[in-house]
């Protein structure tokens, strides 16, 4: 959104959340659950995988960079 209205294309002004975006973790049928009860533990996790998928141009894409970026693995 700030790059939108970087460009004037809309007016940035406070704002009020409307929603809420889930964030789930899916794993293959059989495969063990992963850890991620602690914010080190989801770090582990997701720097042991073998893929991560989202549209980063999506609102769940935006948080989950904002996930990486907290964690320290952007």
């Amino acid at each position: 959104m700030k790059d939108t209205a970087a460009r004037g294309q809309i007016r940035c002004e406070p704002t009020t959340d409307i929603a809420r975006v889930g964030l789930g973790v899916a794993v293959r049928a059989g495969a063990p659950k992963p850890d991620i009860s602690t914010p080190d533990a989801l770090k582990q996790t997701l720097l042991k995988a073998q893929s991560i998928a989202s549209i980063l141009e999506s609102a769940t894409g935006y948080q989950l960079l904002r996930v990486f970026e907290h964690l320290g693995i952007w």
